[in-house]
């Protein structure tokens, strides 16, 4: 297992992670998220163009990491730094990686690489029952129940809680 810092020419590999994370996770009834919906909104060109480009224009505040296993890009993270505070923006991990002490493993390296904050924080989206559940085993608390939502595509939308991470100095 390697982490390293992602680059452009993981476009394509950070594409598909998420597109197949979203496809394994995000359909769901209740909500009316279909998979058509998923594979719309990862279709795009503009979606490859703009992941390319975030990870090009990488700066101290927005960090792209990514997680070989077996020389395959598995897992992705990406943390903002705002006012003293990080926000990880996005964790994905293949479906088949998911569920797994690798998440452990992978969640104390990432809380390691930003242990200098007092706050981390993340957003999970509402219905995500799995993710909630771990993050709550490892010391994130709901803070908001959020009404505000995630647009994927159209006029679909994906409610969201915040959680956060008190770090100790």
């Amino acid at each position: 297992m390697k982490i390293r810092l992602l680059n452009p020419t993981d476009a394509n590999s950070v594409l598909n992670i998420f597109k197949e994370t979203w496809l394994d996770t995000y359909p769901n009834k209740d909500f009316w998220i279909t998979k058509e919906h998923i594979i719309k909104k990862y279709e795009k060109k503009e979606r490859y163009e703009n992941i390319k480009n975030y990870i090009s224009n990488f700066s101290d505040e927005k960090i792209w990491y990514g997680v070989e296993i077996n020389w395959n890009l598995a897992w992705v993270w990406i943390t903002n730094m705002v006012w003293d505070k990080c926000h990880i923006w996005a964790i994905y991990v293949l479906p088949q990686y998911q569920k797994k002490w690798i998440w452990k493993i992978l969640l104390n390296k990432l809380l390691e690489f930003r242990k200098d904050y007092k706050e981390i924080y993340l957003e999970v989206w509402i219905y995500n029952d799995f993710a909630i559940n771990f993050y709550k085993k490892n010391w994130f608390e709901i803070i908001k129940w959020s009404e505000d939502k995630h647009k994927i595509i159209d006029d679909v939308f994906i409610p969201t809680i915040m959680m956060v991470k008190q770090n100790k100095f």
